[in-house]
Parts: C-alpha cells; sequence; structure tokens
C-alpha cells in the first residue's frame, strides 16, 4: 500500500532528496546515500542556503538578479545519532566514513553546520521521519554577480539583513 494522501511524503520537497542524487553528497553522505539535511532555526537555515546558492551562482557566472525562496518548516520524529561533536573542518572524506558507519535502524544524524558552526542541523535519512511541511517567510536573495549582498524577507516588517551576519553566534532572527 502506498502513501496516505496526506502524507508528509507526497511534498515535493520531502519527496525529492529521497528520489534524486546530489551529485555532491551532502556534509556526512556521499552521493549514493539519500538525505535531507534541516537547520534547527531559520538564521541557520538562511545561512547554509545563502552559502550553498552562493556556490552555484559563482559556479555559473550568474549575471546579477534577484531570488525568490520560501523557508519551509519541517517536524522531523526520529532516533538519531549526534555527531556535533565533530568538526565541520573535518576532510570530507572522513566525515562520509562516519555516515557510511551510522547504522540501518537510525533515522539520521545531528550535526554543526560548517555554515554557522555554532548551531545545529540533522541530516534525515528516511522520509518518514519527516512530518508535513508547511511554507513560513518568503525571502529574495540579491545576488550581485559575485555574492549575495542582501536579504528581504517578505514579512510585516519588511527586514533587510546583509548575509554574513547570520553565520555568527548572535541570533539575529527571531525563531
Amino acid at each position: 500500500m502506498g502513501p496516505k494522501l496526506d502524507s508528509a511524503m507526497l511534498q515535493n520537497w520531502n519527496l525529492a532528496p529521497f528520489t534524486y542524487e546530489n551529485p555532491e553528497g551532502t556534509t556526512f553522505f556521499a552521493p549514493e546515500r539519500s538525505c535531507l539535511e534541516l537547520a534547527d532555526t531559520p538564521q541557520t537555515a538562511l545561512a547554509v542556503s545563502i552559502a550553498r546558492r552562493s556556490r552555484f551562482l559563482s559556479r555559473t557566472k550568474e549575471a546579477a538578479a534577484g531570488l525568490d525562496m520560501r523557508m519551509l518548516k519541517t517536524p522531523v520524529e526520529g532516533k538519531f545519532i549526534d555527531l556535533r561533536t565533530v568538526s565541520a573542518e573535518l576532510p570530507r572524506e572522513q566525515r562520509w566514513s562516519l555516515g557510511n558507519a551510522v547504522p540501518a535502524d537510525i533515522d539520521g544524524v545531528l550535526f554543526r553546520p560548517a555554515e554557522r558552526p555554532t548551531a545545529t542541523a540533522i541530516a534525515v535519512l528516511k522520509g518518514q521521519a519527516l512530518g508535513r511541511s508547511i511554507q513560513t517567510t518568503h525571502y529574495r536573495f540579491e545576488w550581485n554577480g559575485v555574492r549575495i549582498d542582501r536579504l528581504y524577507a517578505f514579512d510585516e516588517e519588511g527586514t533587510v539583513l546583509q548575509p554574513e551576519i547570520l553565520a555568527g553566534k548572535e541570533e539575529v532572527l527571531a525563531a
């Protein structure tokens, strides 16, 4: 029997990471191991998203543009291994080796993202650990042709942020 019609796995943003391989892999998993990385707070999610989108836009040499993005909030429940003591500076092959050692009955790992090492992220290995996602704030990343230099939130305040402040220890966004 397939998933229920209201299943969280039918949402394309929950299904895609388990359907399509990430050619670069993730923090702890090689491309062959499907997973979805999520952040503990909106600030951490934005810091990670801006860093990754910037790398992509730099590689493709994109002209200046505004990129509209949506923040998703996804509940997670399962059995996770805590790897937050593992340095984000550990070489990729060593991190992937740790990921390969994760037992099959584990739903994922907790870790410190390189883009904001004081925060927590979670790599979910099983879509069944995900609840139904909801869309939250709409953002615009302003790419100037070299880097994302501004971030606009389409919220009640019309928040404007400088991306570099998101990676710090200080909380600059309300959770």
